[in-house]
């Protein structure tokens, strides 16, 4: 699949989750920015995000989040009602603690937040779940995309500049 017919793929229709999905993502969106919560959506959505509309289902919604906005991102998921998860029970029964993420969900929303620290001498960014992954702040971008549900509402969140998602995209085998 060419460039040009990724940008032009036939829009999906929103189910139900994906509604869901949208409609958190906006209201997240306004509620970090009401806090100062630096945030990117990264993934799936962020692909939509960028040609402003849905492109195919999700299960779920990723960000990259500085670890310095821990607690107030904490605050925040916890005002709103949502869940939060620091780890994952195994088939044994024995917990695992997340390492640099926290997991939220609320009404079937389900939402990764990966934590990123910076190094403002180098400009550069590291997600903490990959130690080795370091890239230039300037890739995490600033873009507040607008997504058409196609019932004359529009939703609006950021995502990371699009070299950082070709980048985090390359590898993933699902469909665009």
């Amino acid at each position: 699949m060419n460039f040009e017919n990724i940008l032009n793929k036939q829009e999906q229709e929103f189910s139900p989750a994906d509604k869901e999905m949208l409609v958190c993502l906006d209201d997240l969106n306004g509620k970090f920015k009401e806090r100062g919560i630096k945030n990117w959506v990264v993934g799936g959505w962020a692909v939509d995000g960028l040609r402003g509309k849905l492109s195919r289902g999700h299960h779920d919604i990723d960000y990259l989040v500085p670890e310095a906005d821990e607690e107030r991102l904490r605050s925040v998921l916890e005002d709103d009602g949502f869940d939060i998860s620091t780890g994952w029970t195994d088939d044994k029964n024995q917990f695992h603690e997340y390492k640099h993420k926290i997991v939220a969900n609320k009404s079937n929303v389900d939402i990764d937040f990966v934590f990123v620290s910076f190094d403002p001498g180098a400009g550069m960014v590291n997600i903490k779940s990959y130690p080795d992954f370091v890239f230039p702040e300037r890739y995490l971008g600033n873009l507040e995309v607008v997504v058409d549900s196609g019932n004359d509402k529009k939703y609006t969140y950021n995502i990371v500049g699009p070299e950082l998602l070709l980048i985090l995209k390359a590898d993933d085998k699902r469909e665009m």
